[in-house]
């Protein structure tokens, strides 16, 4: 007989084919690696299933086939359990949307999970967790269809990596594969409200951005560096540029100041 492989849980099934009549059959099971042998009892038909428990990993199983004739004892079979995954994952998307990335994934089972967390990097070796999602499962465990959504409102500019980390109710975890997204400059910064009046606020603004405000006869009307809003109630109505320059790259945005 063969070693099985099953799930903890599972049933493991061992059969025996003989030869001849009136045949016998009672079944064995050894948990030192074949050092000593103890008798099932009930275990009396060509074929023995046990369920999956860990402790019983690496037990060995056997048969002894008897008639009016004799006796014979097959070759020993042996099991191996292994620990259910936590989350069978079928899926993990990340969609650009406008100025934010929607992640969406499937589970097909779920056991002791205790939800998800949204992971991103930038370079593929420093994670940060950006976003949870509880499990949708009663008490973690399903064995049904689960879809989760999520969404960064806030991605780098620049190349996104995303990964999902399952977390268990007991505390260990696990990692999916990875989802690349590239946000470019454009599509995180945003200034706002436009037409503004007093205050333009700044969305997306990293450290190292400088930021100019420059009027219809090209002169540059206000300069700044990396600030969230930018104090406008000096300047005279009309059609202004924001420029935004970072890492090199100029980005232009067409603002109106009202009175």
């Amino acid at each position: 007989m063969d070693t099985l492989i099953v799930t903890e849980g599972q049933t493991a099934v061992f059969n025996v084919a003989a030869e001849g009549n009136d045949l016998s059959y009672q079944w064995e099971v050894s948990t030192d690696e074949g050092q000593s042998w103890s008798l099932i009892p009930g275990a009396d038909n060509a074929s023995y299933s046990v369920l999956a428990e860990d402790n019983m990993n690496g037990n060995q199983y056997r048969v002894n086939v008897s008639n009016s004739e004799g006796a014979v004892l097959s070759d020993a079979g042996a099991i191996n359990v292994t620990a259910p995954l936590p989350v069978q994952l079928i899926r993990f998307d990340a969609v650009k949307e406008n100025k934010t990335v929607l992640l969406s994934w499937t589970t097909a089972t779920e056991v002791n999970n205790k939800g998800f967390e949204v992971e991103r990097s930038s370079d593929g070796r420093q994670w940060h967790t950006v976003l949870s999602v509880a499990s949708q499962a009663n008490d973690g465990n399903s064995i049904e269809l689960k879809n989760y959504t999520a969404i960064d409102a806030t991605p780098l500019s620049g190349l996104n990596i995303y990964r999902l980390k399952q977390v268990d109710r007991d505390g260990k975890s696990s990692l999916s594969g990875v989802r690349k997204i590239q946000i470019d400059q454009e599509d995180v910064m945003v200034i706002y409200p436009n037409p503004a009046k007093h205050i333009l606020f700044f969305k997306g603004i990293v450290a190292t951005a400088e930021i100019r405000i420059i009027n219809e006869n090209g002169h540059v009307v206000k300069t700044a560096f990396a600030v969230n809003e930018i104090n406008i109630a000096d300047l005279a109505a009309g059609l202004y540029t924001v420029q935004i320059m970072l890492d090199g790259q100029l980005t232009d945005r067409k603002l109106v100041i009202t009175k």
